[in-house]
């Protein structure tokens, strides 16, 4: 029944655990800190750490939560009460949310998003940095002053003093000195505030720095590594030493090659991983800890470790007689003491040498490590798991109960993710975060909360505890009947639980009992599912590939499969839908079903009572889907909701159609009935992105994301605030906070709201606490008027939020978008101008700000040239593609969205156009939108100007030139001086030969990854994202002589996870010892065949699995054999129709991608020709949260 509750749904002995958070940042901790681990010579801030202890992390709406010992306040909720779950820390300071966190000893520290650093806890020796000891801190305070430029990229917290590396890459380190841990030369007494920095051997920078029990190592920006402070056992690594080391010395040498990528101070020993994966260990060798077989002391870095199976690491963390290394396959490998159960073995025997690899909870892979004082915390797919001690709480479970052995299943962390999609049923409520996680109130008393728990109360607010979904335990689409859930997992896996008297939960028990907790649902080849619809008593299901398959009561046909055979308990074979013989979308209400088809047909079958099968002859029941029933223009649909005796579509065109029963207004018009499919009057804009229909009401989100309900009034289920029935066009309701949505769901007597905020609020009838607004007061809330106190609703909201491909546009004649919208029109008018609606389609949220387009050029009739800008504003002189006769060209466009969430696309040649979207920025984030601005134009002539006449008119540049390209105090307005990172579309014009791009961070060694790759007599235009460099500047490389054009098209802020990177190349089929990739790997084995993929592993490579989920590549293809195509995805999912790249034969095309990881941190890329291929990353995004560059 009832669908929508997002777009489409818009209907929307060591003790272990599993906190769910969105994967972390971070390769490595401290035994008292995040020493943050390093790859490709970049910084990474922890999101997960344990001090002695506790422990903390940082969940993905930049809330911090710790748990466990607590008696200095480390804890951060202002008491001093230890807590054995994790608990918000109280109100960070401006800007209010974090993006690491380090825990050492009693103390915590936070570094904001900004930049700015705060800490709170034992400040015994001044090592909150606050500028006088004031003892114990139990709240967030105002941050420390750091010394100039002010602010921090890493911290990390040893056992009463911390460290900081600057944003210029130097270092400072503050608290106790007493063993010249603070690197300034003058061991004194306590450091009280951030003094200037230390001075660092050459190169003088650091990527990364990790504070121990009282000695500190930095990791330097050319790999080497140098440590100072207490040498009592060699934990320094530069040998025999008589006393403390004061001043950081010069680099100590390590194992081959030399060099490392992230390193971790201990208590008494340090570890470090090497450049090729190895991991060396010096100091105390007390219990193993050193993993070289010995307990003695070793003063120099020795050979590496023999870790299992010689994998290679990726991270490592040393705590006081621990340590773990995280592999690059994200296992783990720990050594050293077993008390405690610390090597999450279930052994208590030490381990000279390193264990086997740590079995964590579902098979997952852990993405970060962090060794304390007597636990560890991994970072494990979405969550933490902790194991070790527990006698504060400090693995995380709800009791303090000693140890346990092994990592445990996950438990729920609150305070993350927003809501995603909200569904109302008989008397409840379930919601679904954009983590996946599931949480439902009101009624209980058949296990609807899903909690494994019955009863006859009424619960009347979102429970704190998810539920615990079987398998990877997360959703991407729930829907609720009279009393039973569904959720289809990111998998494509179901699940089920709730009433079963008619075998409508689907596991085959053949009973009545109610199911009280979710339990797995086999489903027919190919046992995954896009889609399900749940009615009265039965369930559908859409599955992958589009056949259908329908389970439970089938008293009148509504199963579909030919007869009424009574009760159905497992999902049968599918059913014989009408052609195409495939279905995109399912809902069902109380007994019948509706399907639309894949070619936007509508199917109906099941009780035809009141006319709801939509075929205008009501009759006895119909067993089997007929042929499709006749819609009002344009005759397709999008979507199909049922209520009780009732269904209503949402047409291509955007308006609404419905059928059945009119026992409330519900349709309009007169009569009982209606029998066949009806237009229904909207209110102003007339038309709706989303429909949910309920017991006997109907809403309809709006396309200006506005709510209307009609038809039933009389528990106040329409939200006008009278209790009385409405025939359409209904009055929008008005709601509460931002006044927007992005889904409702129309329940049995109440209806839901998911708005643009992440918040929900409901109305209607509320005696069982349906409407989670905390009372239940058994009568009637006729109007929206609360929010809804959803713990998991995020503080702020992403900077970038990648999505899955959706086609928005396509001319061409026979193809599909999203949502049948902007599909078909035919080839565009040379000078012609397209509006393109953006916002609010293919899960772009209707506040979005900008978003980033595939931009693909159709059989052009000419030479001519593309440009996207935001409707409303003025049509720039930049071009985003550059096109000629014959020749299918693509291009990522990042746009800022204009008038109504529009871009408008201007073609000067006639062509086709297909545009595809793979991403979004929304309001209030730090990614700045620009109209496009010329910021350099070398061509002479009055018309080719720039936006204030600098980098103008130079001529055409030699080959081999470098420019030096002011980026920040240019433009209107003006890119800030601390912008981190800028996209350009980079465009070479009437270039002589061929040659090449590159644009890099001014300061930055010059890479041999390329952005644009030219032909002479072609223009060749391609989106560029780079760090901004020394002095505001980006530098721009052209191999031979050409014409450049440079545009800023958006600017990242420094208030963003800003990591700024040279580009890499990470794929080279060319075969020869020039071409190479910055690793070696996936470098020569020549051009690959047509018709193959390759399976190019990214996330282990760029940041040791850390939590990365999207990356930002150009594709180049090379000496093809003939025309082609490339297509880049997730090696999880099929591969998509969209392409990413077109080439010709013989030529060199390349193309900005932004792309998706799998779990295993891998992309796939498909060519439809022979070519060779060369990939570069310019990018990651972490959590899906930050671009980092």
């Amino acid at each position: 029944m009832m669908n929508t509750g997002g777009i489409r749904k818009l209907a929307t002995a060591a003790l272990t655990a599993t906190l769910a958070l969105p994967a972390m940042w971070g390769t490595t901790a401290g035994a008292e800190g995040a020493s943050g681990g390093t790859t490709l010579g970049g910084q990474r801030a922890a999101r997960v750490d344990v001090g002695d202890s506790h422990a903390c992390a940082v969940a993905d709406d930049g809330e911090v939560y710790c748990w466990g010992y607590n008696w200095a306040g480390q804890g951060g909720n202002g008491t001093t009460t230890d807590f054995d779950r994790p608990e918000r820390v109280d109100a960070l300071p401006a800007p209010g949310r974090a993006q690491a966190v380090a825990a050492g000893g009693d103390t915590t520290c936070a570094l904001l998003v900004d930049g700015a650093v705060t800490c709170w806890g034992s400040d015994s020796d001044g090592q909150l940095g606050n500028g006088a000891p004031v003892g114990n801190v139990l709240s967030p305070p105002a941050p420390v002053t750091l010394p100039s430029p002010g602010k921090a990229v890493q911290i990390s917290v040893g056992y009463n003093f911390a460290c900081a590396v600057l944003t210029d890459g130097k270092v400072t380190c503050w608290g106790s000195d007493s063993n010249g841990q603070l690197g300034n030369g003058a061991p004194s007494a306590d450091v009280v505030a951030p003094p200037a920095p230390v001075t660092l051997p050459s190169p003088g920078t650091a990527v990364s720095v990790s504070a121990g029990y009282s000695h500190a190592c930095a990791l330097l920006t050319d790999g080497k590594v140098t440590c100072w402070g207490a040498y009592s056992n060699g934990q320094l690594g530069n040998g025999a030493a008589s006393a403390d080391v004061i001043t950081p010395p010069s680099p100590i040498t390590l194992p081959s090659p030399g060099t490392a990528i992230a390193i971790s101070a201990g208590d008494f020993h340090t570890c470090a991983v090497l450049a090729g994966g190895d991991v060396t260990c010096w100091g105390s060798g007390l219990s193993g800890a050193l993993g070289n077989g010995s307990s003695g002391i070793v003063d120099v870095p020795p050979a590496p470790v023999s870790l299992p199976g010689g994998a290679a690491a990726v991270g490592v963390s040393a705590g006081p007689f621990v340590s773990c290394a995280l592999l690059a396959a994200g296992d783990i490998s720990c050594w050293g003491n077993g008390g405690h159960h610390m090597l999450g073995t279930g052994s208590l025997v030490n381990a000279m040498t390193p264990s086997p690899v740590v079995t964590l909870p579902g098979g997952r892979e852990a993405s970060a490590v962090a060794v304390g004082s007597h636990s560890v915390c991994a970072a494990v797919g979405a969550g933490i798991s902790c194991w070790g001690d527990d006698r504060y709480g400090e693995a995380g479970v709800g009791e303090a109960n000693g140890d346990n052995t092994l990592p445990s299943d996950p438990i729920d962390l609150p305070g993350v993710n927003p809501g995603a999609e909200i569904v109302a049923f008989t008397s409840g409520t379930c919601s679904r975060q954009s983590g996946g996680k599931v949480r439902c109130w009101g009624i209980d008393d058949d296990g609807q909360r899903g909690l494994g728990t019955s009863d006859a109360e009424a619960h009347d607010a979102p429970s704190g505890t998810a539920v615990t979904l079987p398998g990877v335990n997360s959703a991407s689409s729930i829907d609720a009947g009279n009393e039973h859930v569904c959720a289809i997992q990111t998998d494509g896996s179901l699940a089920c639980w709730g009433l079963d008297q008619m075998g409508q939960v689907g596991n085959g028990a053949g009973s009545s009992a109610a199911v009280l907790a979710p339990e797995a649902i086999a489903l027919p080849s190919p046992g995954t599912a896009v889609d399900i619809g749940l009615g009265y008593a039965f369930s559908c299901a859409v599955l992958t590939g589009g056949a259908v398959t329908c389970w439970g009561d089938d008293s009148d046909g509504q199963l579909g499969n030919g007869g009424a055979t009574g009760v159905v308990h497992a999902p049968p074979s599918p059913v014989t839908l009408p052609s195409p013989g495939t279905a995109s979308k399912i809902t069902a209400g109380r007994a019948f079903a509706c399907a639309v088809l894949t070619d936007g047909k509508v199917t109906c079958w099941g009780d035809d009572g009141w006319g709801q099968l939509g075929n205008g002859s009501p009759s006895a029941d119909v067993t089997a889907p007929p042929a499709p029933i006749t819609l009002p223009s344009p005759g397709t649909a999008t979507d199909v909701d049922a209520g009780r005796e009732t269904a209503c579509a949402l047409l291509t065109d955007g308006h609404v159609a419905c059928w059945g029963r009119r026992s409330s207004e519900q349709i309009g018009g007169s009569g009982s009935s209606v029998t066949t499919p009806v237009l229904v009057d909207l209110p102003s804009p007339g038309t709706a992105l989303g429909i949910s229909v309920g017991e006997s009401h109907v809403c309809a989100l709006l396309t200006n994301w506005h709510v209307a309900c009609w038809g039933g009034g009389f528990d106040g289920t329409l939200g006008t605030g009278a209790r009385i029935d409405q025939a359409p066009p209904a009055t929008p309701v008005s709601l509460p906070g931002v006044g927007t949505a992005i889904g409702v769901s129309a329940g049995f007597n109440h209806t839901c709201a998911l708005l643009t905020s992440g918040d929900a609020t409901c109305w209607g009838l509320d005696e069982y606490g349906q409407l989670g607004n905390g009372g239940v007061d058994g009568d009637a809330v006729h109007e929206p008027s609360t929010l809804l106190n959803m713990q998991y609703r995020p503080s702020w909201v992403p900077d970038f939020s990648p999505l899955a491909p959706a086609r928005l546009l396509d001319t061409r004649a026979g193809q599909q978008t999203i949502d049948g919208l902007f599909a078909g029109g035919g080839q565009r008018a040379a000078g012609s101008t397209l509006a393109l609606t953006v916002a609010g389609r293919g899960s772009v949220a209707g506040t979005a700000q900008a978003a980033l387009l595939n931009v693909t050029a159709v059989s052009p009739v000419g030479t001519g040239w593309v440009t996207v800008y935001p409707c409303g504003a003025a049509q720039p002189t930049a071009s985003n593609l550059n096109v000629v006769a014959g020749v299918n060209v693509a291009n990522v466009v990042v746009s800022q969205l204009g008038t109504d969430g529009q871009v408008c696309i201007f073609t000067s040649v006639a062509t086709h156009l297909v545009v595809d979207v793979g991403g979004t920025a929304p309001l209030a984030s730090a990614y700045s939108a620009r109209v496009p601005q010329r910021f350099m134009e070398t061509r002479v002539g009055a018309q080719f100007t720039t936006v204030d006449g600098q980098f103008q008119g130079a001529g055409q540049l030699a080959g081999g030139t470098i420019t030096e390209l002011q980026v920040t105090g240019r433009g209107t307005p003006a890119v800030p001086a601390d912008a981190a990172a800028v996209v350009l579309n980079v465009t070479a014009v009437t270039s002589p030969s061929n040659g090449w791009v590159t644009v890099f961070p001014c300061g930055a060694t010059q890479p041999t990854a390329s952005n644009l790759n030219f032909v002479p007599g072609r223009s060749v235009a391609n989106s560029v994202l780079v760090g901004v460099g020394t002095a505001g500047k980006v530098c721009v490389y052209n191999s031979s002589a050409t014409h450049l054009i440079v545009d800023v098209v958006g600017v990242l802020e420094a208030t963003a996870h800003s990591f700024i990177a040279t580009p890499v190349r990470l794929l080279e089929t060319r075969n020869g010892a020039q071409f190479t990739t910055f690793d070696h790997l996936f470098e020569g084995g020549g051009q690959i065949a047509a018709g193959q993929t390759v399976e190019l592993n990214v996330g282990a490579r760029v940041s040791g699995n850390n939590g990365v989920t999207f990356v930002w590549l150009n594709i180049t293809s090379l000496q093809s054999s003939a025309g082609g195509y490339v297509i880049v995805h997730s090696c999880d999912v099929a591969r998509p129709t969209a392409s990413n790249l077109n080439f010709p034969a013989g030529t060199t095309v390349a193309n900005a991608v932004v792309a998706e990881l799998s779990d295993d941190g891998t992309v796939c890329i498909y060519t439809s020709a022979t070519t060779h291929l060369v990939v570069d990353i310019g990018g990651i995004v972490i959590d899906g949260y930050a671009p980092l560059f």
